[in-house]
This record gives C-alpha cells, sequence and structure tokens, in this order.
C-alpha cells in the first residue's frame, strides 16, 4: 500500500517498523508505539505545504524505479550483461 501511495504522489506518514524505512526512505517515520508521535507527523505535514509536496515528489521519483517495465528492463540488460 505503500508504493501505491507514493506512485499516487501522496507523501507518506508511518511507523517506523520492520522494512517500512527501507521502502519509504522520504516521508515522515515516527516511533511505532507512540500515537502522539503519529498525530504529530500527520499534523506537521498538514502545517507544512512546502514539506508535503516534497514528499511527495520524492516519493513518486522513489517508486518510480519499482515500475514493471523498468525492472524488466534491468533484468534484461543484466542477463546481456552476464551472458557475453
Amino acid at each position: 500500500m505503500l508504493l501505491e501511495a507514493m506512485a499516487a504522489a501522496k507523501p507518506i506518514v508511518a511507523a517506523r517498523a520492520a522494512a517500512i524505512p527501507e521502502v519509504v526512505p522520504h516521508g515522515t517515520l515516527v516511533d511505532a508505539e507512540s500515537a502522539s508521535a503519529l498525530a504529530e507527523g500527520i499534523l506537521n505535514l498538514y502545517s507544512s505545504p512546502e514539506t508535503h509536496v516534497a514528499l511527495a515528489a520524492l516519493g513518486l521519483k522513489w517508486v518510480e524505479q519499482f515500475d514493471a517495465s523498468a525492472v524488466a528492463r534491468r533484468f534484461v540488460d543484466a542477463v546481456r550483461l552476464g551472458g557475453g
């Protein structure tokens, strides 16, 4: 769901848990055990349109690397280079 949100150019506020920091390097990450930290992260993003726009753009750019055609192209290139 996080990748889909980034592909839709939505900024992310998420808990800093499991693999989320690796999946969302350009988001607002908060303590997983703190509802107040989550609320603060949402309010900070809401109150800063510049941050909202910047994180949305960074997320969209980040998620583009996972596009199926881009992944397939990298795979084919790797096979060509490895196969001689």
